[in-house]
């Protein structure tokens, strides 16, 4: 699902909001969350899922192509740990 998606699915449900106000509304959380986790703190939310940054540490890897070794820098990256509702959500409909 697209962000523009999401905007339109919010949207078409029972709510007094204007499409515009929706998108807004969206963009300000997501600000919310980038400026969270760039300052190093966690988003819990509740049934759903913690996301965080995890760092991976500098390292030598090889070039599939032609084989030379390649250092890679360190790196962070966004972790995401599903909720215990979430996670019986989707394992139910996954069988």
């Amino acid at each position: 699902m697209t962000r523009s998606e999401l905007v339109k699915k919010i949207y078409e449900g029972d709510n007094p909001f204007q499409e515009e106000e929706v998108s807004k509304a969206l963009d300000i959380v997501f600000e919310a969350f980038v400026k969270s986790l760039c300052s190093g703190f966690r988003i819990e939310i509740r049934d759903f899922g913690v996301m965080s940054l995890r760092q991976r540490p500098a390292r030598q890897a090889r070039n599939p192509r032609n084989g030379q070794i390649v250092s890679l820098p360190e790196k962070k990256y966004l972790h995401f740990k599903m909720g215990k509702y979430l996670r019986q959500v989707m394992n139910q409909y996954s069988r």
